[in-house]
C-alpha cells in the first residue's frame, strides 16, 4: 500500500499548471503498470513539426482543457492526465501496437495480480471536441469529468454588439411602420414597378432600344401592344420626379 501511495504522491508532485504530467518511456511504464489506486489518462501524441500531425495539434488544447478543469475538482487525486510525445516514448508506441497519433488511453485502477486492459478513446468516431472526450471519461472512470471553456471576450463583445444592433433596427422599423411616409414610399414603388412596364419587360424580354430603317434610335414604339426596354427607364425617371414632389408634400 505504501508503494502505491508513493506512486500517487509522485503523480501529484508532477502535475503541472495545465493539469498534465509530462511522460517518457520510463515514467509511462511506472504509472501504468502494476498495482494502482488511481485512474490514468494518457495522451499519446507527436507534436514535432517533422511529423506534420495536424490532428495532434487539434486535440492537444482539448485535452489540456479537460485536464485543467479536472485539476480544480475535488477528485483530482483519483484521476491523472499525462502526455507522451513520440520523441520521448517511441518504444511505448511499439509496445502497445500503435501505428498512428494522436491516441487517448485510459488505464483504470487495478489490484495486485490484475492486468486490466487499457481503454482507447475512438477519435475517428467521436472527434476532437473536449466535451465528447469528457463524456467518455466520465462513463469509464465513474468520476465527473467536465469541461469549462474560458470566456471568449472578443466573440462575446461581437454578439452583444450584434444584439444591440438588432434591437435598434427593430425599434426603428417599428417606428417607421406606422409612418405615412413609409406606406407612401411602398405604394409608389409598387405603382412605379407596374406602370413603368418593368413587369412586362420581365415577362416578354423585349429589346432595350430599336432603330428605324434610317438607323436613328427609336425611344418609344408607336404600337400600343408592345414596348422597348428604354421606355421603362424614361417612365421611371418621370415618375421619380413626381415621387419626390409627393414625398415633400406629405412631409
Amino acid at each position: 500500500m505504501k508503494r502505491i501511495d508513493s506512486k500517487k504522491d509522485r503523480l501529484i508532485s508532477l502535475v503541472n499548471k495545465e493539469g498534465l504530467i509530462k511522460l517518457n518511456t520510463s515514467s509511462f511504464n511506472q504509472f501504468t503498470e502494476g498495482k494502482r489506486n488511481y485512474g490514468f489518462v494518457a495522451f499519446l501524441t507527436a507534436l514535432d513539426p517533422e511529423f506534420n500531425c495536424k490532428p495532434c495539434h487539434e486535440l492537444e488544447p482539448e485535452v489540456i482543457l479537460i485536464a485543467k478543469t479536472y485539476q480544480r475538482s475535488r477528485d483530482n487525486t483519483n484521476l491523472f492526465f499525462g502526455y507522451l510525445d513520440f520523441d520521448d516514448g517511441e518504444e511505448i508506441y511499439h509496445k502497445l501496437g500503435l501505428v498512428s497519433a494522436p491516441n487517448v488511453l485510459y488505464f483504470p485502477p487495478q489490484k495486485a495480480g490484475e492486468s486490466k486492459q487499457f481503454l482507447k478513446y475512438d477519435i475517428t468516431k467521436n472527434g476532437f471536441l473536449a466535451e465528447n472526450l469528457a463524456r467518455f471519461l466520465s462513463e469509464q472512470t465513474g468520476y465527473s469529468v467536465r469541461v469549462k471553456r474560458p470566456i471568449n471576450y472578443p466573440v462575446l463583445a461581437g454578439q452583444v454588439a450584434l444584439g444591440i444592433g438588432v434591437l435598434v433596427s427593430l425599434k426603428l422599423t417599428y417606428n417607421n411602420f406606422y409612418q405615412a411616409t413609409t406606406w407612401a414610399t411602398v405604394s409608389i414603388l409598387v405603382v412605379l414597378t407596374t406602370t413603368s412596364g418593368h413587369m412586362w419587360n420581365h415577362i416578354r424580354g423585349p429589346d432595350y432600344i430599336k432603330r428605324t430603317p434610317s438607323g436613328a434610335i427609336n425611344y418609344v414604339v408607336d404600337n400600343i401592344s408592345s414596348q422597348i426596354g428604354i421606355e421603362t427607364l424614361i417612365v421611371a425617371i418621370i415618375c421619380k420626379r413626381f415621387f419626390r414632389i409627393i414625398t415633400v408634400l406629405i412631409d
